[in-house]
């Protein structure tokens, strides 16, 4: 199912990674201006994915296992920080065309009253490698002012009944993460929770000095491992 699952994440990866995003308007409501692509990048900043300690080994195995579930924050910086955006007010667009391309990805930024968060909608208009998309809706997200907590849902144009979500909520001294998946007939949860990560430059990654990762996948029995002093309960 693995295989499958980081297949799909590939092709978003792909078919998208060449291009750029879209927006829209804020509503009445809102807590400010609406975001800048500068902004957004932001919200990312406050939701990276700790690793276990190398020295964990056990967890660390495990863990690295289901990596791309960072994948989100991978993937959204790889959009933001494409260069050729136009538009302002919250309506940013980004268009290619070639031989064989010509499409339009949009960037729509709106307060949502309701849930007291930005909402962040990346669709894809156009012909892309010979697949023509009618506005399809890539990436979905709802996220708080200060990036503390949040929810983002990744279309995969090939097929596009499969989703990847991944929700964020941090607090003082933990971060939780649950992804859930749905790649044809497999589908599994995530969560972790873990403290606040701190980049280490030994290990080259963001690590989390406690945590905790709970895997349930279709057809399977549930996996969980833990590290660290005092890993907290799930």
């Amino acid at each position: 199912m693995r295989k499958s699952i980081t297949i799909a994440v590939i092709s978003l990866l792909l078919g998208v990674l060449l291009f750029i995003y879209v927006g829209c308007n804020s509503t009445g409501g809102a807590p400010g201006s609406v975001p800048t692509v500068e902004e957004t990048r932001t919200v990312f900043k406050g939701a990276s994915v700790g690793y276990p300690p190398e020295a964990e080994a056990t967890a660390f195995e495990t863990f690295f296992t289901i990596s791309f579930i960072d994948l989100f924050v991978y993937l959204a910086n790889v959009y933001l920080e494409m260069p050729g955006w136009a538009g302002s007010d919250g309506t940013y667009t980004f268009s290619y065309s070639d031989a064989s391309n010509d499409f339009t990805i949009t960037l729509s930024i709106v307060w949502d009253a309701g849930r007291g968060m930005w909402h962040y909608t990346l669709t894809l208009d156009g012909t892309l490698d010979s697949i023509v998309y009618s506005n399809f809706k890539i990436f979905d997200m709802y996220a708080s002012q200060d990036g503390t907590q949040g929810e983002i849902t990744f279309k995969i144009p090939d097929t596009p009944d499969d989703y990847l979500t991944v929700t964020w909520n941090k607090g003082d001294t933990y971060i939780t993460f649950t992804m859930t998946a749905e790649v044809g007939s497999d589908s599994f949860t995530i969560t972790l929770k873990e403290t606040i990560p701190v980049f280490d430059p030994v290990q080259d990654q963001w690590v989390s000095e406690s945590g905790r990762v709970r895997i349930e996948e279709s057809g399977e029995d549930p996996v969980e491992v833990f590290w660290g002093p005092y890993p907290p309960s799930i």
